[in-house]
């Protein structure tokens, strides 16, 4: 985390929970988002204590560590299992380096499977940590809301009353599915976009046979970690993949509620990336994280029988076993080939940019910020009492606004250097130009270049170019 510098979807969370004045403003502030408030939340307390983001780092660090000592304190896995996890691609760098919602997700739901263990007795606390689950992002909702059908299954496969080997009392397992259902009722209307958001708000049903190749690719690719899935053949990885769930399924036909449980949330999450949003590897791995469920919390529910099972399920078990180290040790290879990765070259430069604007003493001067998503880092990383002019709608704003005004190719050189004139012609002094992209200037133009960050950066449209416009001395043109 000390070698990676930030980008703008980690960017974007803190600056909302530092720009927002109090709690109703941070939910007025979110409605664009797409994302519950349950991360913002966590973050609006640290902006209070200090303006640096490297204070979110902090409190992402504490969440992932939790994480790993969660699962190696209480999962059923084997000692090298418990590593190879640690050492994963999604536990150690999408959801541990790289400082989103997403690692809350995970957190919670190893929280979940420790209290599953006991859910029978204390169905409160197992009810808790899902409300909480659906407010940490869309994907956990959805599973979420799995994990509800699938305790709801449960219970009425235990006959509608008080489940087996239970001390709870009636109405604290109805109490607990109330909880439940809020959590999602009140994620869901957090998460319902305006309907003057920019991104789309629309559902496409329609059968299109590339895009069902696109649900296939992404497990295979959050199996194997992203590294990893671009040497191995795609048969292996089909075969592989075929066997372990032929081989869960094999184990895990005896706990129905179990089977439900995962079907239901990877079938929710398959709905959602082929109608809605098709993601990316750091929203794939919800499937991962409703597998590590079935495995781990699913062994916790009510069974047909007791018994252990038969030879086909003792032989199924130990096959789970056998495959499981092999899929984790693919992810290890991909996480630590991606640290090391970051540790070589800039994630994205809007951390160096905002250095270099300090320590040359041009925070003070007005800046304009062009494309405004990359200036955003930038802004961050410059702290509150430096402001960048993002030129459009939102100006005023360090955050993005993704309203129906917004889009991605933004403001002109045009018409950024013309606004540069007007807050000169304002100022009769210097403005600051944050480009991420290289302008073409003309001989005798009022602007010059001071410095560019321009090596290959991970997040390849975050690399700036600095610009200082200079008012002629008989003034901006007008």
């Amino acid at each position: 985390m000390l070698h990676h510098e930030m980008w703008r979807d980690e960017i974007q969370a803190w600056l909302i929970a530092r720009d927002s004045s109090g709690i109703p403003d941070l939910f007025r502030n979110l409605k664009y988002e797409g994302h519950p408030a349950l991360w913002h939340l966590l973050l609006m307390p640290v902006t209070r204590l200090t303006s640096n983001p490297v204070g979110m780092q902090a409190v992402h660090f504490l969440i992932a560590s939790t994480t790993v000592f969660v699962v190696a304190k209480h999962a059923p896995f084997t000692p090298l299992q418990k590593v190879l996890f640690s050492f994963g691609y999604f536990p150690l760098f999408q959801y541990g380096v790289v400082s989103r919602n997403y690692a809350l997700s995970l957190l919670l739901v190893v929280i979940l499977c420790v209290f599953l263990r006991q859910y029978r007795q204390k169905p409160l606390r197992v009810a808790g940590v899902l409300f909480l689950l659906s407010h940490t992002s869309v994907y956990a909702c959805i599973i979420a809301i799995g994990v509800t059908l699938g305790l709801m299954l449960d219970y009425f496969l235990s006959g509608r009353r008080p489940m087996q080997n239970t001390t709870a009392s009636a109405w604290k397992i109805h109490t607990a599915f109330s909880m439940m259902a809020a959590g999602i009722v009140t994620a869901a209307l957090q998460m319902n976009p305006p309907a003057d958001t920019y991104h789309s708000t629309h559902w496409n049903w329609t059968f299109e046979l590339p895009r069902l190749e696109g649900l296939a690719i992404a497990v295979l690719h959050t199996i194997t970690g992203p590294y990893v899935n671009e040497i191995l053949p795609g048969f292996y990885k089909i075969l592989a993949a075929g066997a372990l769930f032929a081989a869960v399924a094999a184990y895990y036909w005896r706990r129905p509620a179990a089977v439900a449980m995962f079907s239901l949330s990877t079938l929710g999450l398959a709905a959602f990336f082929y109608a809605r949003h098709s993601g990316g590897p750091r929203h794939w791995a919800f499937y991962l994280i409703a597998f590590l469920l079935l495995v781990w919390g699913g062994r916790y529910l009510a069974a047909f029988s007791q018994n252990g099972g038969s030879r086909l399920a003792t032989t199924a078990k130990t096959f789970i076993g056998y495959l499981m180290t092999g899929f984790l040790l693919w992810q290890a290879a991909s996480g630590i080939k991606a640290v090391a990765g970051d540790v070589q070259r800039p994630f994205s430069f809007g951390q160096q940019t905002a250095e270099y604007i300090r320590d040359q003493n041009l925070g003070s001067l007005p800046m304009i910020g062009v494309a405004d998503y990359a200036a955003s880092t930038v802004a961050a990383y410059l702290g509150p009492d430096s402001k960048i002019d993002y030129v459009r709608k939102n100006r005023g704003k360090s955050f993005i606004v993704w309203d129906n005004t917004w889009r991605k190719d933004g403001v002109s050189d045009a018409a950024a250097i013309a606004h540069a004139e007007k807050i000169a012609g304002h100022t009769g002094g210097k403005v600051l130009l944050v480009f991420n992209r290289q302008l073409s200037l003309k001989p005798g133009t009022a602007i010059r270049p001071i410095a560019a960050f321009a090596e290959p950066a991970f997040v390849t449209d975050e690399q700036f170019y600095l610009y200082l416009y200079e008012p002629p001395a008989d003034g901006p043109p007008h």
